[in-house]
């Protein structure tokens, strides 16, 4: 039978602790009968997350942020509130193999984990939490359905029964009138937006759709519902974003522009064909989430001085670098805030224009009408501009037309997609850059 494993000698190999500070641990513990867990954080030795993640990597499980997922009702309704708050744990969902899946921050207390089957007669599997997100969580889940959450309106959904599925559906494209849909689908948008996600993914699976959030570039599962009534919110999405609802075999794509939470927010919409449906991408563009100015962005004290010296440079190329939903336009729009002066002449070329800024020129990029990037650069430098932003750097002509932008007084601002800063370098050598410009100090 393979040795339990403990917590401290857990966190000793994992190098977050040690011997010493263990021993210190065990022997208050033996005093305040407290978790040993508490008694690390409490005298400062480690932190929540940090005692989370040292389990994790132990252990071989994941992390999940309870604010970024939503447990399934189905999973809620299996453990009574008051249990779930004395155990410290969030029931997240029920997998196809019938397990139940919680979030704890104590993998290793076997107490809970045998009552947890007890009470359910299921077997459980667990995800590592940090304490505090769990208890703050566990304030909120049990009671979203009484006050009225999109938790609530999700599990209207879910409880539909067969019969009301099957009506729903063989309404045709219709059925994306019903009222069920326009809930499930409007309580999917409010909820993004009040997550500040980059981006929904509804994606239609053998048994159920699955609905992500991208939030600070990475997805996570926020619910799940039945397969059957796919089709019908799709349908109720391409009518908001004003696409073709019979043309189900070819990639769409659409706009949506509405009031949400007391805003007005952009929503950019795309369809994929896949064998089990069209997969629709939302990508959420909420002007008050993404202008946050570079005083509340995040940097370094030392990184931000950096930048805003940088950004007073009369003339120069200044590149935003990263993978998809990293925060480039987030960056790219607070400088421009940043630098955004009556005495500024700042034009901009973007595909799309996501944000309108005061005081900005902004132009919208129209490739079937010729309007390219290059294109439009090559207009702007006849528009006396001191400052020019290029949504994204593409192809050659246009990197080529930044480069000498740059070199000729003006500054330019832009993203490229790369993994990282230095790969930008590679990146325009790739698209037929000279090297030497590349290089320039």
């Amino acid at each position: 039978m393979a040795e339990r494993l403990r917590l401290g000698d857990l966190l000793v190999k994992a190098g977050a602790i040690s011997d010493d500070q263990l021993s210190r641990a065990l022997e208050e513990q033996r005093v305040t009968h407290a978790r040993l867990g508490e008694v690390l954080v409490k005298n400062g030795w480690v932190s929540e997350r940090q005692l989370v993640e040292a389990l994790a990597d132990q252990l071989k499980k994941s992390i999940v942020t309870l604010s970024r997922f939503k447990p399934m009702p189905e999973a809620l309704r299996l453990v009574p509130e008051q249990t779930a708050k004395r155990l410290e744990i969030v029931p997240m969902s029920v997998n196809e193999s019938g397990q139940l899946l919680v979030a704890i921050s104590d993998p290793l207390n076997v107490f809970v984990l045998d009552e947890l089957r007890m009470l359910t007669g299921m077997e459980v599997d667990v995800s590592l939490a940090v304490p505090s997100e769990i208890r703050r969580s566990l304030d909120s889940v049990y009671r979203a359905p009484a006050e009225g959450l999109d938790e609530g309106k999700i599990e209207v959904m879910e409880e539909a029964s067969e019969e009301e599925m099957d009506t729903m559906l063989s309404t045709s494209d219709a059925a994306a009138d019903d009222a069920p849909v326009v809930k499930l689908v409007n309580s999917m948008i409010e909820q993004s937006v009040k997550e500040e996600t980059s981006d929904i993914h509804i994606e239609p699976q053998e048994r159920k759709t699955r609905v992500r959030y991208r939030v600070d570039g990475s997805l996570f599962d926020a619910f799940e519902f039945s397969r059957r009534m796919h089709p019908a919110v799709s349908s109720r999405i391409k009518i908001m974003a004003g696409m073709d609802i019979a043309e189900k075999r070819k990639p769409q794509d659409g706009r949506i522009v509405i009031k949400v939470l007391g805003r007005r927010v952009d929503f950019r919409v795309s369809s994929l064909p896949t064998v089990f449906g069209e997969k629709i991408v939302i990508r959420v563009l909420d002007q008050s989430a993404v202008m946050v100015g570079l005083d509340k962005i995040g940097f370094e004290a030392e990184d931000k001085a950096l930048l805003e010296d940088i950004l007073k440079v009369p003339y120069g190329i200044i590149l935003i670098t990263g993978p998809t939903g990293s925060g480039k336009s987030t960056t790219l729009y607070s400088m421009l805030e940043k630098i955004n002066r009556p005495e500024v002449n700042i034009i901009t070329v973007e595909d799309p224009v996501e944000y309108h800024i005061q005081g900005i020129n902004q132009v919208q990029v129209n490739e079937r009408a010729g309007l390219t990037f290059a294109e439009s650069l090559r207009s702007i430098l006849r528009q006396d501009p001191d400052k020019i932003m290029l949504g994204e750097i593409r192809d050659m002509v246009t990197a080529e037309m930044a480069i000498r932008a740059a070199l000729t007084g003006h500054t330019v601002l832009s993203t490229l997609h790369t993994n990282d800063a230095p790969s930008s370098v590679i990146r325009l050598i790739d698209m037929g850059v000279a090297p030497f410009w590349c290089l320039l100090p």
